[in-house]
């Protein structure tokens, strides 16, 4: 099973310096990331940059369209005042994102703040908050376990191939 976790950042550097150290453990084959996506909102800005990484590997277990649905709809469609149901579309929490994660995810990433969206193995998830932990702050976290019905439809939808 994969689990996805958002982990957010006091600082708009947080998420790209929290990234190195993870990308490290992963070329010392001790983390295993299949996807991974940064948003930095630089105070004073309206919105957040975003990017996806993908994996150290270089095969990204999604594609940008995946990416951009979901920066959209977190960060995009509040500035459209499209909040509330039927915002987000059913679809997001039939593949494993719920509307607790997504608000959580919204409310922790404001100007001055970043994000930093991992896409790995379940037991990986305690390996990810003890590497981080040794940076200057300890990030928040809002995680989603995939059951594998969830993730073999999030790869049909937005697989990377």
């Amino acid at each position: 099973m994969s689990t996805v976790s958002v982990w957010t950042f006091q600082a708009a550097g947080g998420a790209a310096s929290g990234l190195r150290i993870l990308e490290r453990l992963q070329n010392r084959g001790s983390l295993r990331i299949s996807d991974s996506a940064v948003a930095e909102w630089p105070s004073g800005q309206r919105r957040p940059m975003t990017y996806q990484v993908g994996a150290v590997s270089g095969e990204a277990m999604l594609s940008g369209a995946f990416w951009g649905l979901l920066f959209g709809i977190l960060f995009l469609a509040p500035l459209a005042g499209l909040t509330g149901p039927p915002w987000p579309p059913a679809g997001l929490r039939r593949i494993g994102f719920p509307e607790r994660l997504l608000q959580q995810v919204r409310d922790r990433t404001t100007p001055g703040t970043s994000a930093l969206f991992v896409v790995g193995a379940d037991a990986d998830l305690d390996r990810i908050r003890d590497a981080l932990t040794t940076t200057d702050t300890t990030p928040a976290c809002a995680a989603s376990t995939l059951t594998s019905d969830e993730e073999s439809a999030l790869r049909r939808a937005f697989g990377a191939d």
